[in-house]
């Protein structure tokens, strides 16, 4: 990369809405213990107009909580546009309301990504005329199914220097998939930094979104470095103990997750990604395209 030229990446997630219609015991955003505000589409613009300075992806990705709960979801949609950062924009969703959205809503979008799990999906019809609309105004629709996940968050951190440092360095969140996130005027190298910082009441890891000049200069620091952030010390990575999807009470979501780390390592599979950083996690059950991929330019 050359000096002054923008950070190049796949994606960069934005948490838009906080709550979320489910409650998932494996929820990696921590989604029943945040509140339902929605970001509003002008604070998205000046946040990404900012970074797009300096930084550049293939696509944004809209996330929540549930980002179909956005009041305002097709202006969230154009503002990401409008601001350069990206050309794509995906919204990454249960789908559990995606029938319900509006004509608007698929013309504002590139590609729609349905998370699906065993007790909560679409029924068949619903699915049927999502298809129907997202051919119709060629948005790339796909669906996966999963059937377990992995311990991503613990309540209570862990003292183990080493261990942090090894959940850290087999993270695919951050190294592998790099899922680049902006939340709250912050960006980080993962999404669940910014949760854990939330939960917590403490000081966010990441980097503050600013005008500054020196903004490029913090982002690439930041992806460089090496050391684990504040947040990992109750941060599973990937490497937490695999279990069947359930779904939780909302007030009772932090007390099943009051435990330390060191107690919900899969230390089997802690070791396997020390081998093998692209080893499988064991949880997609199933996926496919129901709808395109389509060539076609990206929406002005």
């Amino acid at each position: 990369m050359e000096e002054g030229s923008p950070i190049q990446a796949e994606r960069c997630e934005v948490s838009i809405v906080g709550g979320c219609n489910l409650s998932c015991r494996a929820c990696q955003v921590l989604a029943p213990l945040a509140g339902a505000a929605a970001v509003r589409p002008e604070v998205v613009h000046e946040d990404l107009s900012l970074l797009a300075r300096h930084y550049r992806a293939e696509r944004v990705e809209l996330r929540g909580g549930e980002p179909l709960l956005h009041p305002a979801l097709p202006e969230v949609a154009a503002a990401v546009r409008s601001s350069g950062v990206a050309p794509r924009i995906r919204v990454v969703t249960n789908g559990l309301h995606l029938h319900r959205m509006e004509e608007r809503f698929w013309a504002a979008v590139d590609e729609v990504f349905v998370s699906a799990f065993p007790d909560v999906r679409l029924g068949a019809g619903e699915l049927a005329a999502c298809v129907e609309r997202a051919q119709a105004h060629g948005v790339e629709l796909s669906l996966r199914r999963f059937d377990h996940f992995r311990e991503s968050y613990a309540g209570q951190s862990t003292a183990n220097d080493e261990l942090v440092r090894r959940i850290f360095a087999t993270c695919q969140f951050a190294h592998v998939r790099r899922c680049h996130s902006v939340r709250d005027g912050f960006f980080a190298k993962c999404r669940q930094c910014h949760a854990i910082a939330e939960s917590a009441g403490t000081t966010r890891d990441g980097v503050r979104i600013h005008a500054g000049d020196s903004l490029g200069e913090e982002l690439r620091a930041h992806l460089a470095d090496r050391y684990p952030m504040r947040s990992c010390r109750r941060c599973l990575g990937s490497a937490g103990k695999r279990f069947p999807h359930r779904e939780v009470e909302a007030r009772t979501w932090r007390s099943v997750h009051e435990t330390c780390v060191d107690h919900v390592l899969d230390e089997a599979h802690l070791a396997r990604l020390e081998s093998d950083p692209l080893a499988p996690d064991g949880c997609l059950a199933a996926e496919s395209v129901l709808a395109g991929p389509f060539t076609a330019a990206p929406r002005a």
